[in-house]
């Protein structure tokens, strides 16, 4: 089964290590470590790593002496190489389930999603300054995106972070593209006036598509949540290739718009 999801946690990779510049060395690089794992999905040995990760070798000898003395990392010592263990399996593994595990409203609302568009749905709430993939649940088409549960993207970057922005009020939303400012600089087209124009137009259409920004051929068509879950807001994106995105963008946006609005009755209801 074909996937675009590759490309998708590279890029995922360098904007999050790029945020963790100021917090503990240590910690940093032991999760820019499990991170690195998460993307190439195999054994590595000492020198791959260091390469890498840009690490000292006598730094990342004595951080995976440690992460294996505390049980996150296997060693194999005939064939010299680590991998996370199964303790970092079962880590975080409830965290996406968080929002639906006793919410069926909620499981119901990505089931529809999924059956009706036939494309792969991604639940995204904030973190800080970014927004994070909390669940993802997968096309069924051969050619599918499939981004990563826990990817992070810039909030003003994507949909999916416009539409959590629009559930805002003005001046938090100016507080956060400066906070964004100050963090990425002015790259991308990073300004106030068009993060506000992209909220604006949630605001009125209901939705947000965006298409080709981190990879060619991908997109996502998201829209927000019309109240919190778990104290949190939620957007729910339909992602896929452009291809079929592009035709299908204002069905699509009526699909979000209708089934969120049917969510919302249902949680009056209770």
């Amino acid at each position: 089964m074909a996937t675009l999801n590759t490309p998708q946690i590279l890029i995922t990779m360098k904007t999050t290590t790029s945020t963790i510049q100021n917090t503990v060395k240590s910690a940093s690089r032991a999760l820019e470590l499990l991170a690195h794992f998460d993307q190439v999905r195999r054994p590595l040995p000492l020198n791959q790593i260091v390469t890498a990760l840009g690490y000292p070798v006598s730094s990342a000898a004595v951080l995976l002496r440690s992460l294996v003395t505390l049980g996150y990392l296997h060693h194999d010592r005939a064939a010299r190489t680590y991998m996370p263990s199964l303790k970092v399996a079962r880590l975080a593994s409830w965290v996406g389930d968080y929002f639906l595990e006793g919410d069926a409203d909620i499981a119901a609302l990505v089931a529809q999603l999924q059956d009706k568009s036939g494309e792969t749905i991604i639940v995204a709430v904030r973190n800080s300054l970014h927004v994070q993939y909390v669940h993802v649940a997968s096309s069924r088409a051969a050619l599918q995106f499939v981004p990563q549960i826990g990817a992070m993207r810039p909030l003003w970057q994507t949909p999916t972070g416009w539409c959590l922005m629009s559930r805002l009020l003005d001046e938090e939303i100016e507080s956060l593209v400066k906070r964004s400012i100050a963090e990425f600089g002015t790259q991308s087209g990073l300004n106030m006036a068009g993060v506000k124009a992209s909220v604006e137009q949630v605001r009125k259409a209901g939705f947000a598509y965006s298409a080709n920004r981190f990879h060619q051929g991908v997109g996502i068509i998201a829209a927000p949540l019309l109240r919190q879950v778990r104290g949190m807001n939620v957007a729910m994106g339909i992602g896929g290739p452009t291809s079929r995105l592009d035709r299908n963008e204002a069905s699509f946006g009526a699909l979000l718009r209708t089934e969120i609005s049917a969510w919302d009755r249902r949680r009056r209801a209770r």
